[in-house]
């Protein structure tokens, strides 16, 4: 499959899930990464254009931050939660991001809030 390397956080959601159908259908190769085990669709086990990852983004280490990236061309930031009020659903999707993407130079990130 040609196409871009994509990474997106938060695949297992709704918004995930529908970026991840989305890029698919264009013929992207895609990283999906979710917080928690069980949250990806059953179809992608079988689809060698979809690698699942399962990590919480607050918690990963740059050495594994640095595997996971090798070969990614672009990362969509879909991960957020639905629980707190307006500011914490805010810092738990933006605080852990920021500096595990950051730390990357080579990567053109853009990071809208």
């Amino acid at each position: 499959m040609g196409g871009l390397n994509i990474l997106i956080t938060g695949a297992g959601g709704f918004i995930g899930r529908h970026t991840v159908a989305a890029a698919h259908a264009k013929g992207h190769s895609i990283v999906a990464l979710t917080r928690s085990a069980g949250t990806t669709l059953p179809s992608w086990e079988v689809d060698d254009s979809i690698t699942r990852v399962t990590l919480d983004l607050a918690t990963a280490t740059q050495e594994y931050l640095t595997g996971i990236l090798q070969g990614v061309h672009v990362v969509i930031h879909a991960a957020a939660s639905l629980t707190g009020d307006a500011a914490q659903r805010k810092g738990i999707r933006f605080r852990p991001a920021k500096p595990c993407f950051r730390r990357f130079p080579g990567l053109a990130t853009r990071l809208r809030q």
